[in-house]
C-alpha cells in the first residue's frame, strides 16, 4: 500500500468521527432552545428521575444541595413515573410556585419545598452555551492537531482525551431533555479518566518502550468496565449514583499521573525545549483543571452534592496549551508572554494574600471590623503597598524566574560528556549529529545547519541540517559571512 492510500485510510474514521460530532452538536443545540422562557423546578432530573448535580447561582436548588443525586418520586403528593411527568407537574403553574418534591436515596426519604424558576436566555448561555462551546472548542482542537501532526503518539493521545471531554459536554446539553443522548453522556464520562494515562506516557517525551500495549488498553479496560456499569444501572438511580461517583473520582484522580509526569520531566531533563513545553501546559492545566479537579472528586466524595458545572468556564484551556505544545516548533517565542503572566497572577495572589491576611489581623487585635470598612483602612493600605511593592515585586519576579523559567545545565558534565563521544567515533556524521544534539539540549536550538568551507573555494556548504535542504550553501557574499569576517569572533544572528 502507498503512503497517500494509507493517510487516506488513516484519516477517513477521523474525519467521519468529527462529521458525526459535529452532526450531534448541531441536533443538541437547537432541541436545547426549547427550555429558553419555560417555568422548571429550579433544578434538572436526569431521564432516570435523579436530580443533577448542576446549578446556578440564583436557582433555587443552590440552598438545597443535598437533593443532588436524589430521586423524585412524587411532587405535590402526586407519585411521578418519570423525568417528563416532574416538568410537565411544574410547567402547569407560574413561576415562584412552591412545589414540594419528595425524594429518596439508598433507602431514606424525605421532602424539600423549593419554588419554580423562569428559565431565562441568560440560563440557557450560562448552562447549554457554556456546554456547547467548551465542547465544540475541545473536539476542534483535537481534531486540528491531529491533521496537522497525525504520527505523533502525543496528538493521537489527546485526540482521544479531546473526544471524550467534548463528548460529554456536548451530550450534556441533551441530558436534562429530551434525553436522546444521554447513554452517549455516560459512556463518554466513563472514558474522561483514561484519557491522562496514555497522555502522561507520551508527553512531553515519549520514553514507552516496554509493555506498551498494555499500558495503553489498561486505562481504557477499568473505563470499558465503569461504562458498561454505566449503561446496565442507567435506570436504577440508586446503583447508577455510585457509579456517578466512581466515574467522577476516577477522572479527577486520573490527573495525576500527568501532573507527576510533567514534575519528574522538568526536574530530570536538560533539554530547554522540553522544560517550555511543560511550562506551557502546566499553565493551560493549572487554568484548566484546578477548579474541575477539586469539583469532581469533592462530588464523588460527598455522593454527588457539588455542583460540577462550573467546570466547563476553563476545561478547553488545557488541550488549548496542549495542542500548542505539540503542534508549534519555536515555544521560545512566547516565553516572555508566559513569564509576564505568570508573575503577574504570582503578584496578584500574594497582594490578595496578604490584604486577607491584614483584615484578618486588624479583626482578630481589635476584636471588630468596623476600622476595615472605615475610609481609613484602604488608605492604610495603599501607603504600605506603595512602600513594599518594589521589594515584593522583585522577590515575586524572583522566584517565578527560578521555578518556572530557569534555563540551565553543568558545563563540565556537558564538556566530560561530549569528549568522551568524540573520544569514541572517528566518523563525521556521528561527530556533526553529537555536537548538534548537545546545542539543542543545551541552548535550546531547534533547527539550523552547520557549515564547513569548501577547499579551494569561498563558499560554506552545509554539512548538516534539520530542515531547509535546498539551502546547501552560503556563498562568501552573504551578510552574515562579512560581518563574521569583519568582527573576527562570535556572531550570534538569525539567518534570514
Amino acid at each position: 500500500m502507498s503512503s497517500p492510500q494509507h493517510a487516506q485510510k488513516q484519516t477517513r474514521p477521523v474525519l467521519l468521527l468529527a462529521l458525526l460530532i459535529s452532526g450531534l452538536a448541531l441536533t443538541a443545540g437547537v432541541t436545547s432552545t426549547r427550555w429558553i422562557n419555560t417555568v422548571f423546578p429550579g433544578f434538572f432530573v436526569l431521564a432516570n428521575n435523579v436530580v443533577a448535580s448542576v446549578s446556578l447561582p440564583h436557582w433555587s436548588i443552590s440552598t438545597q444541595r443535598q437533593i443532588y443525586q436524589q430521586v423524585i418520586v412524587a411532587v405535590d403528593g402526586s407519585p411521578v413515573g418519570n423525568s417528563q411527568d416532574i416538568y410537565a407537574a411544574v410547567a402547569r403553574l407560574p413561576e415562584q410556585t412552591l412545589h414540594t418534591y419528595s425524594t429518596e436515596k439508598d433507602g431514606v426519604t424525605a421532602t424539600v419545598t423549593l419554588p419554580a424558576q423562569l428559565f431565562t436566555f441568560q440560563d440557557y448561555v450560562l448552562v447549554f452555551g457554556a456546554y456547547l462551546f467548551t465542547g465544540l472548542a475541545i473536539t476542534a482542537i483535537g481534531f486540528v492537531v491531529w491533521f496537522l501532526k497525525p504520527h505523533v503518539s502525543a496528538s493521537v493521545a489527546l485526540l482521544s482525551l479531546s473526544t471524550a471531554l467534548g463528548l460529554f459536554f456536548l451530550t450534556a446539553v441533551d441530558l436534562y431533555g429530551p434525553y436522546e443522548f444521554f447513554r452517549v453522556h455516560i459512556m463518554s464520562e466513563a472514558f474522561i479518566g483514561a484519557g491522562f494515562v496514555p497522555l502522561a506516557l507520551v508527553f512531553p517525551t515519549d520514553r514507552l518502550r516496554r509493555a506498551r500495549a498494555f499500558v495503553f488498553t489498561a486505562p481504557y479496560g477499568v473505563s470499558v468496565l465503569l461504562g458498561v456499569a454505566y449503561e446496565v444501572f442507567l435506570y436504577q438511580p440508586g446503583l447508577y449514583s455510585t457509579v456517578h461517583g466512581l466515574c467522577e473520582t476516577y477522572a479527577g484522580l486520573s490527573t495525576l499521573p500527568f501532573v507527576g509526569r510533567m514534575l519528574w520531566e522538568y526536574r530530570a531533563t536538560a533539554s530547554p525545549l522540553i522544560r517550555q513545553r511543560i511550562r506551557v501546559i502546566s499553565l493551560g492545566f493549572l487554568g484548566a483543571f484546578v477548579l474541575p479537579t477539586i469539583l469532581t472528586v469533592s462530588s464523588g466524595l460527598t455522593g454527588g452534592e457539588t455542583a460540577v458545572n462550573y467546570s466547563v468556564f476553563t476545561i478547553f484551556v488545557f488541550p488549548l496549551s496542549l495542542g500548542y505544545a505539540i503542534v508549534k516548533h519555536d515555544l521560545f517565542e512566547i516565553d516572555a508572554l508566559l513569564k509576564r503572566g505568570t508573575y503577574y497572577l504570582a503578584l496578584t495572589a500574594t497582594l490578595t494574600l496578604i490584604y486577607v491576611l491584614f483584615v484578618t489581623i486588624l479583626n482578630v487585635s481589635l476584636r471588630s471590623s468596623d476600622f476595615a470598612h472605615s475610609p481609613v483602612f484602604p488608605l492604610l493600605f495603599t501607603l504600605i503597598v506603595v512602600l513594599l511593592l518594589n521589594p515584593l515585586k522583585e522577590r515575586v519576579q524572583k522566584i517565578v524566574a527560578r521555578l518556572f523559567f530557569r534555563l540551565r545545565y553543568d558545563p563540565k558534565k556537558v564538556l566530560e560528556t561530549i569528549s568522551g563521544s568524540l573520544a569514541a567515533t572517528l566518523r563525521r556524521e556521528e561527530i556533526l549529529r553529537l555536537l548538534w544534539n548537545t546545542l539543542s539540549e543545551t541552548m535550546g536550538v531547534q533547527h539550523g545547519s552547520i557549515f564547513l568551507r569548501e577547499p579551494g573555494i569561498l563558499r560554506y556548504r552545509a554539512v548538516y541540517s534539520t530542515r531547509d535542504p535546498e539551502r546547501r550553501h552560503l556563498g562568501n557574499e552573504h551578510a552574515f559571512l562579512q560581518r563574521l569576517q569583519h568582527r573576527r569572533h562570535q556572531v550570534l544572528r538569525q539567518l534570514e
